[in-house]
């Protein structure tokens, strides 16, 4: 059984000025999501910082990133099409 705790973290329905948030994450899926102050232990703890933290994106009509197109038809290309997408917060792409 895996844990990760995220502290002090804005979510995506914040409003500014909105009190932080810790999320508690068991074995992939969110278990918790608590004031900052919350405390649990867990295997690993990572601090936001006060930045947002949302689902990774899916991107459903790319064709290109970083430099690479999706009609360059390498692995090449893809990997810096993936990388890029990546910086991004996208986790999923549909290459077209």
């Amino acid at each position: 059984m895996s844990s990760l705790l995220i502290t002090n973290c804005r979510l995506p329905d914040s409003q500014d000025g909105a009190p932080l948030r810790s999320i508690l994450v068991r074995d992939g899926s969110i278990e918790r999501i608590a004031d900052t102050g919350w405390r649990v232990n867990a295997d690993c703890e990572i601090d936001a910082g006060g930045r947002l933290v949302s689902p990774g994106f899916i991107d459903v009509h790319i064709q290109g990133a970083g430099g690479a197109d999706v009609l360059d038809a390498t692995p090449e290309a893809l990997r810096t099409i993936s990388q890029t997408c990546a910086r991004f917060g996208v986790t999923a792409f549909l290459a077209t």
